[in-house]
C-alpha cells in the first residue's frame, strides 16, 4: 500500500472541506469531464494540451503525473497525508476508487473517500527528510524515499512519532513521486520544520514554557505560569508591568509533545 501527498490547495484553503467531508479533492480548474474514461497517460496529455494550450510542455507533463496519479493510481487501502495550514499533518486512508460528480462545484468534480486515521500531527513528529517530501510545491505525489511508506505507518504504533528508522530510496518511474521533486522544495518551510525541530530537542518537556516565558518576559511582560493541567499543558498570564484586574492581558498555553492527553 501507498503513501501519498495531496495537498489541499496552495495555501490549504480547502482544508476544511477535506476534513469536514472526509474526501481528497484533485482541486484543478476545468477538468470538467470523468477521467476514469481515459484509456493511458498519452490520451490524458492530449486532453491538457486542449485545456491547458499556453502551458508549456515540461509542464503539462507536470501536471499529467499528478492527475494521472490521483484518478488512477491511487488505491483504496493507501494512505495520503494533507499539510494543514496550522503548520500539522493530517493522514488518512483512502476508502473509495476515484469519482467524477458533474453536479458539484468545478474544483471539487473529482474526489476519493478518506477516513481519516489522525489530524494535526505536529510536523516535528516527522524525520527531516519526510518533512522535505511533505514541503514540495508539487500538489500531489507518492511519498517513496528512503522507504517513507514503511515508517510513516510504523509511527501510527508510536503515538505518531518518529520511530528513527532510516532506509534506502526506492525508485520509481511511474506518475509522479518524491523522487521527481527534489528540485521544487518550499525552502521557507523547509526552514521553519528544521527551527522547529532544533527547538523542541533544545526545549523537551515542560522546558518550552521556560522559553516562552522567557521571550514574553523580554517583551516587558510580567508573567505567572500555571500548574500541569488535565491536558497537559501549562498556562503563562502575562500583562504589561504588573498583572492586575482591569489590566490588558494575554495567555499563552504551552503543551509538551511528551505530555498525553488524558
Amino acid at each position: 500500500m501507498a503513501i501519498w501527498l495531496n495537498r489541499s490547495g496552495k495555501h490549504s484553503e480547502h482544508e476544511k472541506k477535506f476534513l469536514d467531508e472526509g474526501r481528497i479533492y484533485l482541486t484543478w480548474e476545468v477538468l470538467d469531464q470523468d477521467l476514469s474514461q481515459l484509456s493511458d497517460r498519452k490520451a490524458l496529455m492530449s486532453l491538457l494540451e486542449n485545456i491547458y494550450p499556453n502551458s508549456k510542455k515540461h509542464r503539462r507533463i507536470q501536471y499529467s503525473g499528478q492527475i494521472w496519479a490521483f484518478v488512477k493510481r491511487m488505491a483504496i487501502g493507501d494512505w495520503v497525508c494533507i499539510p494543514s495550514k496550522r503548520k500539522t499533518i493530517h493522514i488518512g486512508e483512502i476508502t473509495s476508487n476515484y469519482v467524477y460528480d458533474p453536479n458539484a462545484q468545478e474544483i471539487y468534480r473529482h474526489y476519493r473517500t478518506v477516513k481519516w486515521l489522525e489530524t494535526d500531527i505536529p510536523r516535528t513528529n516527522f524525520d527531516q527528510d519526510i518533512l522535505h517530501t511533505l514541503g514540495a510545491f508539487t500538489t500531489i505525489c507518492q511519498i517513496k524515499r528512503h522507504d517513507a511508506e514503511t515508517r510513516i505507518r510504523a509511527m501510527r504504533d508510536h503515538g505518531w512519532k518518529s520511530t528513527g528508522i532510516i532506509l534506502k530510496p526506492l525508485n520509481d518511474d511511474e506518475g509522479t513521486t518524491d523522487e521527481d521533486i527534489s528540485e521544487e522544495l518550499d525552502l521557507e518551510q523547509v526552514a521553519r520544520d528544521q527551527i522547529a525541530k532544533l527547538i523542541y530537542s533544545k526545549f523537551s518537556g515542560h522546558g518550552m514554557e521556560n522559553l516562552v516565558e522567557a521571550i514574553l518576559q523580554a517583551q516587558g511582560f510580567t508573567t505567572h505560569s500555571t500548574g500541569k493541567g488535565a491536558d497537559g499543558g501549562i498556562d503563562i498570564l502575562a500583562a504589561p508591568d504588573t498583572l492586575g484586574f482591569g489590566q490588558p492581558s494575554i495567555c499563552v498555553q504551552v503543551k509538551s509533545q511528551d505530555s498525553p492527553l488524558e
